[in-house]
Order: C-alpha cells, then structure tokens, then sequence
C-alpha cells in the first residue's frame, strides 16, 4: 500500500524483480491493475526490465510495445518506459532492447505514424542509449541509414554521438584502472 515512500518504490521494486522470479513479477503486474494514478503506474514501467530472468524482461518489451495500429497495453505516451526499463537493467538487457526495436521496426513504426516524433525519439533513445563502444554506435548509424527516420534523424545523430563520447571516455579511463572493466561486468 502506502507505506512504502514514493521515492523509494523504483529501488524496492527493482530489488523484488531482481532478486524473485516469476511469481514475484506476475504480482508486481497485478498491483499495477490496480493502480489508478498514471504516476504510480510510471514508477512500475521503470521498474519492471529489473527482472532477473531474459524471459521476463521478452515479455516486459511484448507486453509494452503498440501493435501496428498504435494499441497496447499502455498509453501510447507510456510505452517506451519499460523499454527503458529493460535497456538499462543489464548489458543483456541492453542488447535485448536494441534487437527488439530492430526487429519490431516496421510495427512501431506503422504505430507512431501519426504521433509525435517525440515517441519515436523516446523508443530509440531508451533502446541504445546505454551502449559505450565505437561498433554499437556503427551499428545503430548503419540500422537508421538503411532504416531512415527523416523526422528523428537530429536525436539519432545526438544518440549516437552519445554512444561514442561514452566508448572514447571508457577507452581514456580503462587503461588507468584495468579493474574497472571487472566491476561493470
């Protein structure tokens, strides 16, 4: 219930998820049914790619992503912050959101034809921004060359730099603290 501050609900419910299973999971989906307030249902979207299991965090990005015609299960002003959820869990999680944008491509598309570019930015944004090396962000150029998205080309372009201000900052740090790359694993 309620006494639980809001402020720490994200961290407690991500330690449920990581630490559970799928019990664990399928009642933290329940509670969110019952939740009417949309700023109590965002802090379980934050929260729900925390899940141990690569299974679950798949059904996280099934679950959340709209079908062709925009629908789902979540406002389609919502929909990207599982996919967050999930891109910033793990580095498993990471490449698993990265792949499932690619290859939900055509659909997410179709979905957010008529909205604003901003949901489109918010998808890509949440599915790579984690990334660090010079290959991730070749290979999100490459996927946006073949797969241009006119309307979001400025966020693609700051994204990826992202991407390679990260891999060039890790590539100045890692040789004075080799340990480091242990500790991210």
């Amino acid at each position: 219930g309620d006494a639980l501050p809001s402020d720490l609900k994200v961290s407690v419910y991500k330690l449920i998820l990581k630490t559970g299973g799928e019990a664990e999971f399928n009642q933290l989906m329940a509670h969110l049914d019952s939740l009417e307030a949309n700023a109590e249902r965002k802090l379980i979207y934050n929260s729900l790619g925390s899940a141990g299991d690569v299974n679950l965090k798949r059904r996280v990005l099934d679950w959340c992503y709209p079908d062709e015609k925009g629908n789902g299960n979540l406002k389609l002003q919502d929909f990207f912050y599982p996919i967050g959820s999930v891109s910033q869990s793990s580095g498993e999680g990471l490449k698993l959101a990265w792949q499932y944008y690619q290859d939900n491509y055509a659909t997410l598309k179709s979905a957010l034809a008529k909205a604003s570019p901003s949901l489109m930015d918010a998808a890509i944004v949440y599915s790579v921004s984690g990334f660090a090396t010079d290959e991730a962000a070749a290979e999100i150029e490459e996927f946006f060359t073949t797969n241009p998205l006119p309307q979001s080309s400025r966020k693609i372009a700051q994204t990826v730099e992202g991407v390679r201000t990260s891999a060039a900052f890790l590539k100045r740090i890692l040789p004075l603290s080799p340990d480091l790359l242990g500790m991210m694993a």
